[in-house]
């Protein structure tokens, strides 16, 4: 798989904590450009009682990969999504993300996982 991939929370959160489905799937690509959402970034770095070895890993993850900002292109998909499925907020920024992107969503969340939208592709690691 080339191109970008617009990676869900859980993803870092699973390859933070060396989960062999999130450390394969990122370890083992080649020509993909990981992107994460400002949302991915505020929810990483916000979790209560983050360990200090844990932020430094966060922050050394995401050195490696895309930020991307809420524009234009990510605020209209993620409210198209919101109004139409209810998503909580965090998860219908991250799903505009990746369809604002044309990229397919890594995600382990169920709720995301079976969303069915127009452009959006969900590729759950195994």
């Amino acid at each position: 798989m080339s191109g970008k991939w617009v990676l869900d929370t859980n993803i870092i959160i699973g390859y933070i904590n060396g989960t062999e489905a999130s450390t394969h799937l990122i370890d083992e690509r080649s020509e993909v450009e990981l992107c994460v959402s400002v949302i991915t970034r505020v929810e990483l770095f916000s979790f209560h009682a983050l360990p200090t070895d844990n932020e430094r890993r966060i922050q050394r993850f995401l050195r490696h990969v895309t930020m991307v900002g809420f524009d234009e292109n990510v605020e209209k998909a993620t409210t198209a999504i919101r109004r139409v499925t209810k998503l909580k907020l965090p998860d219908a920024v991250i799903a505009g993300t990746a369809v604002a992107l044309n990229a397919p969503l890594l995600t382990f969340g169920r709720r995301l996982a079976s969303l069915c939208w127009p452009g959006l592709r969900i590729v759950i690691p195994v």
